[in-house]
């Protein structure tokens, strides 16, 4: 078993999850230039052209394999119940799948058509591939998993690099991979757990590039650039900022001419890719005379932030203080009229109901995570006498933080933690300068416990809550579907609830519910409802009838 595991090559798995994403939503791109819509054959042509590049041994083969079959089985298995997600992300890969050419046209949306037409479009143009070729909408969402597995393999990748023990690299690779944004969304079409795992692929790309030079980690490097850019107006942001201020650190820290001008090169042309695959909605913007980051700015932008949060606390704090705010408060929604600091390791019950949720406001790193800074601070400040003769790895670690720290600082609402996910690297990765430290520290088995508990109430909390409201799903699609009756059907704004019916072969009849009419069935936690007439009743699940009874009580 251990030879076996010794032949598995960590980096070319993370390359080809990568890789072969990134040349999927190439093409795609520039079928679009020439007029051509998403195509079936796209994600299999660039998955079996990432293959061809590198020839692989068995082990390596089946771990991939493993990977990508799991990515898509869990995705297909567990609905998604988020508001974004269900609203305008599902809506955008239909209006992909079916024809639409963002370059040239505007969508046909039935709902969000004015976010749909103007937003960036890289996570859902990668989903609408997977859809298109799968015909499940809920499939999609296995680019969250792809990215996700990326992450951690090339975090592993790195971390093999050091001589401590393989538990300890599995340890930290995972607390990097599973950062609790990435876990509070993997299950639905939120993008920004996409942005987190693409920016870790990038930074320890460039990690595996200044330590062993090889041309892979360039490729890498290029394509996670390039994905976690195209996902969101603040995406290319956080990227560009990371990018520079990196370079800066390799020419004037590191000193390294020669690995400063392949960086700088292997930056531009990922940089003029992008160009390539945003032309919507950048190109677009600038030929129709509008702002380069229209609708967020310019004439006729809309102030996102005033929609989720009161203008006074908007403008009234400044990036530190909000940042203060998110970190050492408790977790939940934003409630600007009554900002506390909670009590370092304290837990309320609204806490634990709020991390089921996707997009967590306040304290969205965990309900232990400010207790955990706290901690890691008094274990730096006693114990700074050791911190003497770095070596160059380092060196290297603290020099990572300084880019990530800037990709935030960039932000100006980062009290909104799903903005911000990549803060979340940083007392990892000082935790880990810690680790490697020649004097050992006694007291980190301590730091790694309280994060692990950390996650591990994310990882119970929503995988809990995503099966009961699969299973939910389940049940009602079946009820309706072994009724064999038209249903009646108000979708409000999430047409894909229809997308969903016609996958069951249910058919349905659109019609105008009242809010107030009580003989409803709620067919998800939000969004569409369902004429109650009294349809055949399946046999309950009995996790979920037991969920249902004791937890959920719906």
């Amino acid at each position: 078993m251990k030879i076996y595991l010794k032949k598995i090559n960590t980096s070319l798995i993370g390359f080809i999850l990568v890789l072969h994403l990134f040349i999927s939503l190439l093409i795609t791109n520039v079928g679009f230039v020439f007029g051509f819509p998403v195509q079936f054959f796209y994600y299999p042509l660039s998955l079996l052209l990432c293959l061809i590049i590198y020839k692989n041994n068995l082990p390596t083969c089946i771990v991939l394999f493993s990977l990508l079959v799991f990515s898509f089985v869990i995705s297909r298995i567990v609905f998604d119940n988020s508001y974004d997600g269900q609203y305008y992300h599902q809506e955008t890969m239909i209006q992909l799948k079916n024809g639409w050419n963002p370059i040239y046209s505007l969508s046909n949306s039935r709902t969000g058509k004015f976010w749909i037409d103007n937003y960036p479009k890289g996570a859902e143009t990668l989903s609408s591939l997977i859809y298109i070729f799968t015909d499940k909408i809920e499939e999609g969402k296995c680019i969250n998993w792809i990215a996700l597995f990326a992450s951690f393999f090339m975090s592993y990748s790195v971390l093999r690099l050091l001589e401590i023990k393989r538990t300890l690299k599995v340890l930290f690779a995972f607390l990097i991979a599973f950062n609790p944004v990435v876990i509070s969304q993997v299950f639905t079409y939120y993008i920004d757990a996409l942005v987190y795992s693409f920016f870790v692929c990038c930074l320890c790309s460039m990690t595996l590039y200044l330590k062993e030079k090889k041309n892979m980690y360039l490729y890498i490097f290029i394509g996670s650039l390039v994905l976690g850019s195209s996902i969101k107006f603040t995406s290319i942001v956080i990227f560009g900022v990371f990018i520079v201020v990196s370079l800066l650190c390799v020419i004037f820290i590191l000193k390294q001419k020669y690995l400063f001008f392949k960086l700088f090169y292997s930056s531009c042309l990922g940089f003029f890719l992008l160009i390539l695959v945003t032309i919507n909605p950048y190109a677009n913007n600038l030929i129709n005379g509008r702002h380069l980051f229209y609708p967020l700015l310019g004439k006729g932008s809309v102030e996102i932030m005033y929609l989720t949060a009161p203008k006074d606390f908007v403008d009234g704090y400044n990036r530190i203080e909000k940042l203060g705010i998110t970190l050492f408060g408790k977790t939940g929604f934003l409630d600007a009229n009554d900002i506390r600091f909670k009590i370092p390791f304290s837990v309320h019950k609204s806490e634990i109901i709020k991390l089921t949720e996707s997009d967590i406001m306040i304290g969205g790193f965990g309900v232990f995570y400010g207790g955990f800074l706290l901690l890691l601070l008094i274990v730096l400040l006693f114990n700074l006498e050791k911190f003497k003769n770095f070596s160059s790895t380092q060196k290297l670690l603290l020099m990572s933080i300084v880019p990530i720290f800037f990709s935030v600082l960039i932000i100006s609402d980062p009290w909104w933690v799903r903005y911000i996910p990549q803060f979340y690297l940083i007392p990892i990765i000082i935790l880990f300068v810690l680790q490697i430290n020649q004097v050992k520290i006694k007291v980190l088995p301590l730091l790694y416990s309280v994060l692990i508990i950390n996650v591990g109430l994310f990882l119970l909390a929503i995988s809990i809550s995503n099966y009961y409201k699969s299973q939910k799903f389940y049940y009602i699609l079946e009820s309706l579907k072994k009724s064999q009756r038209t249903v009646k059907i108000d979708t409000h704004q999430f047409k894909s609830t229809l997308n969903r019916l016609e996958e069951y072969n249910i058919s349905y009849k659109e019609i105008k519910i009242n809010n107030d009419d009580k003989k409803v069935i709620k067919f998800q936690p939000k969004g569409a409802v369902i004429k109650d007439e009294s349809f055949v009743k399946v046999e309950r699940n009995k996790i979920f009838d037991f969920l249902q009874k004791n937890l959920y009580m719906d």
